[in-house]
């Protein structure tokens, strides 16, 4: 019977700047490129993408296409070192935190509309109570935001929580529940009415969100629900900007969140017939298996005790 080789101990071997070299690799999918961001030349990329290779016993990537494609593992390879990174984040942090002051950085990434006015509020708690405490707060398309948190490029981040359970490392707290609306030129209407009589509504020019935002998720899976066929007349968009004005231009009808409508009071949803309707519901996300440090605690705190009031 042959003996299972015997690896070698990769915590005395693999560096931080190994790490580095497999994120950079990654994300440019290029010797050639990655040295250009790292400095180097692509020899000097080769051969430490070697290295780290011939420490780990299998390769890394896979040249296809004159592009290099990850492997399985070193996807697991990513995962370590964003870990790795986290831990280092937080102990640097920690070190600061010596003198009960809380700086550094925390930065929150946002794309959950009733949520949007609340910003002010918190940031001004924040702010106030640890004035070095500096906060970045970067607007995104919403997977972009999940990815970008599990990467430690975001500590928290604000969104739809549609199909949450699907990201396992992440943990979430609803905060707010928004309904959706379809707006006219000269009138709002629940989505559910738009259902009823989607014949009269469906070959209108649409104005919606584009994919990949939570809200339009929502409304297309809600019509497959139901079989309906989409509207093929659309315009699809990723900011509020000038929305009414290209309404105005176009008599688009608008998929829109009631946080953004003028009137939103005067519509009346069915609450029991809420599966028609366009129900997102909004919160705080942040990741389970990193250590939360403590400025990013203190701005996770600040939001859940000042959330708006669920209805």
């Amino acid at each position: 019977m042959s003996r299972g080789r015997c690896r070698p101990d990769i915590r005395r071997l693999l560096k931080l700047r190994h790490f580095r070299m497999v994120e950079v690799l990654d994300s440019t999918r290029s010797m050639r490129e990655a040295a250009a961001r790292l400095g180097i030349s692509t020899a000097a990329v080769s051969k430490s993408c070697i290295e780290i290779e011939t420490i780990i016993g299998a390769r890394l990537f896979e040249r296809v296409g004159g592009r290099l494609e990850p492997t399985h593992l070193c996807y697991r390879v990513l995962t370590a070192a964003r870990r790795v990174d986290a831990e280092l984040i937080a102990l640097n942090t920690d070190l600061q935190y010596l003198d009960k002051s809380l700086r550094g950085k925390v930065t929150i990434g946002y794309q959950a509309p009733a949520l949007h006015a609340c910003l002010p509020t918190w940031c001004s708690i924040i702010t106030q109570a640890h004035p070095y405490l500096a906060l970045r707060c970067e607007y995104g398309m919403r997977r972009h935001l999940l990815t970008g948190l599990e990467a430690n490029k975001f500590d928290l981040i604000l969104a739809d929580l549609h199909g949450i359970e699907s990201w396992p490392r992440l943990a979430s707290q609803v905060l707010a529940v928004e309904w959706c609306a379809v707006s006219t030129c000269d009138r709002d209407m629940c989505f559910s009415e738009v259902l009823d009589n989607w014949k009269i509504y469906q070959d209108r020019l649409w104005m919606l969100p584009v994919p990949g935002m939570a809200m339009r998720e929502r409304f297309d899976s809600t019509l497959r629900a139901r079989g309906l066929k989409p509207p093929e007349r659309i315009m699809e968009i990723n900011s509020p900007i000038y929305i009414r004005q290209i309404q105005m231009a176009t008599d688009a009808l608008v998929l829109s969140p009631l946080s953004m409508l003028e009137r939103p009071h005067e519509l009346r949803f069915n609450q029991s017939g809420a599966a028609s309707e366009i129900v997102m519901e909004l919160g705080v996300v942040w990741a389970r298996d990193k250590r939360v440090t403590p400025p990013v605690q203190f701005v996770l705190d600040t939001i859940l005790r000042n959330a708006p009031r669920r209805a």
